[in-house]
Formats: structure tokens, sequence, C-alpha cells
């Protein structure tokens, strides 16, 4: 972030806040942060009560690397929004690419299916996270039917990192809520009828290369998202543009969501491998739903990486693209229909541990 800042502004300095060990996870040490705003910017002649509607938060995670246009494209995306639609978004979701490969994969088995979960990664960054963004901000400034905007309108999912949240909401919201900050603020934003807008600047960060740290971030994301009744009850004192029906259909498309990510990959298979039975049209069917969602994305996310990558021009340079090291591509794409299996370890492994009685300590920030 200094080296982002270097070319705009002098004398910014970089400060180091030290939380003290009161337990909890990333969003508490974020909230901890915010309540010494004040006193780290106003060294700056920053002053909340009059400079807090063109203030931005910024999350990232660590190990980001955000592209150099960053600041300005946040800026901009703002601005655009604000002579469009009269308003300023609550949030901006600049688009994470999984594409930092500063650790290798390991061999084997376990590095095959590592090297596919960034491939899965990159899709789900792609075609659903920045998908339902987009479609956020066109049904912002469309004039559909309110049921046909009910009908489409998706739960959004922030990413924390390059997540920026615009400081009054974020006063309003209480902060940034636990489990985790961003899946939480994107659902009660969501709820809430919030503007939101995408950045057209990119960030890459790294890949999952250990399977613990895997399971431990989809245990975490299941357990932030499986409860948006919670989000709907911690917003409910707050003024909302969505009627009482539009905030239902909200949940209850989350739920499904969930109970997809559950159920969705056995069901799946169970009828693929059935399909034989029922006759060769379904078989055929079967077969080509597979290789679709499976083998063709996957050959086809390979082929565009290299180009998202080179999409970001960091502060600093960079090394290649993750590579697969641990397999080659043909066996990558051939492996790709088990990925969604992969994705159910977390979920599943959280659900035995509290029907044991058993605690997990999620991530880095806990430990």
């Amino acid at each position: 972030m200094s080296a982002l800042t270097a070319d705009r502004t002098e004398g910014l300095p970089l400060v180091h806040l030290h939380q003290p060990d009161v337990g909890g996870r990333k969003p508490g040490q974020l909230n901890f942060a915010l309540d010494h705003m004040p006193d780290v910017l106003g060294k700056l002649g920053w002053r909340e009560e009059t400079h807090a509607d063109n203030t931005f938060v910024l999350v990232y995670d660590a190990d980001a690397v955000p592209d150099r246009t960053t600041l300005t494209a946040f800026a901009g995306a703002a601005a655009e929004h604000r002579a469009s639609t009269g308003r300023t978004p609550a949030l901006i979701q600049q688009q994470r690419l999984p594409l930092l490969g500063r650790r290798a994969f390991p061999r084997g088995s376990r590095g095959l299916l590592l090297t596919g979960e960034w491939i899965y990664q990159l899709r789900r960054s792609l075609g659903i996270e920045l998908a339902r963004v987009r479609l956020h901000q066109w049904l912002s400034r469309t004039r559909l039917p309110e049921p046909v905007r009910t009908w489409l309108r998706p739960m959004v999912y922030a990413v924390g990192c390059g997540m920026a949240v615009h400081l009054p909401a974020l006063r309003r919201l209480g902060g940034f809520p636990e489990p985790m900050e961003d899946l939480g603020t994107g659902h009660r934003l969501s709820l809430l009828g919030a503007h939101l807008a995408p950045s057209d600047a990119a960030v890459l960060d790294e890949p999952y290369t250990d399977t613990t740290g895997l399971t431990n971030l989809h245990a975490l994301a299941f357990t932030a998202s499986a409860r948006p009744d919670h989000h709907a009850r911690a917003v409910a004192h707050l003024p909302s543009g969505l009627s009482r029906p539009a905030k239902a259909a909200l949940m209850l498309r989350e739920w499904a969501d969930q109970a997809a990510w559950l159920l969705g990959a056995p069901l799946l298979a169970a009828a693929v491998a059935s399909s034989p039975w029922a006759g060769p049209w379904w078989a055929g069917l079967a077969a080509a739903g597979v290789l679709l969602h499976g083998p063709v994305t996957t050959a086809q996310l390979l082929a565009l990486a290299p180009a998202l990558h080179r999409r970001v021009t960091p502060p600093a340079p960079l090394g290649p693209p993750p590579c697969c090291t641990a397999a080659r591509p043909m066996m990558l794409i051939a492996a790709s229909p088990l990925q969604p299996f992969v994705r159910l370890a977390g979920p599943w492994r959280l659900i035995w541990a509290k029907t044991t009685g058993r605690r997990l300590g999620f991530g880095k920030t806990e430990r």
C-alpha cells in the first residue's frame, strides 16, 4: 500500500497498530484499527465529521498485491456510480485473482487437488463474486418491476482482499461482523439494499498450498454464510431499501446456495452415475454436463490465467502465475470433475466437530 501511494502523496506514514490479546479473529483487529483511525489520520488533517463521506476503508490480505492503479480505480468507480445513481456506493469490490505463485504446490495427489483448487477459486472469483456485484449494480440502475428485481437480486459475497467499504456505511453496520469481515459485510449490505460497485483494477493473492488452510477457509466461509437470518437480525433496526419479501427471497436464495454446497456434488455424482440406466439420451446429457463443467472450463481458465496475470501491473516486479508443477495440465483437466468434492471437506469437518463437541481453530489470526 505504501508503494501504491508513493507517487500520489508525500509523507504518508505506514502505521502498525498492535491490538491487545483479547481473542477473536480478523474482524476484531479491523474494528480495533477503525477505533484508532482518528488518532492516526488526524495527524494528516483528516476529520471524520468533515471527511467521512469521501472516505473508504480498504481491506486486504497480507499476501495481496494490488494493481498500481488501484486507488485511481476506486475513486473512479465511486465517482461514476455517484454520477449515474446519485448515491455513493456502500462497497466497491476489487477483483481478486488467486494468481500469485510465490510457493510451489506439493507433489502427488494433494498437489493435484490443490492446483485444481486455484483454478476453481479463479472460476468462482470471475463467475460468482464479480458477476454478482455487477448484477447488483445493474439492478440498482434499472427500473424493472419490483417482483423481477426481487427474483434477480443476488446475495453479494464481499471479498476481504480488495474490499473498499464506505466509512459511513461501515459505522452504520457497527463495524466489521464476526466471524468473517467480508462475507458478513456483503450479506448485511445486500439485505439493506445498499448500492455496490465493482472496480476495474484487480488484485493478486496467493492460492492455498496446504490442505489444512484450505479446509479451514471453507469451514469458516460456511459458518459465515449458513445463517443469513443472523445478519438480517443484526441490521433489522437500520433503514433498508428492500421490502420484507425481498429480504426473505435473499435469505432463501442463500440457504439454497449452502444446501447446494453441502449436497450438490454428491447428488449430481449419483445422477451422473445412474444416468445410463435412464437411457442413452440422459447418459449423453450427463456426460456433456460433466465435460462442460469440469474439463472444458478448466482448460479455458488454464489458458486464460497468464493473460489475467499480465493485466495486473504491480507496484513492484512479480514472478509468473502458479504453474502446474505438481501435475501435467492434462492430469489437472482430467481430475477437474472431482474438484467440487474438495470444497466439501471444510464444511463437513466443521459439522462433525460441532456434533462431537470439538472446537476448531480456524485461521492464522485466531491461532
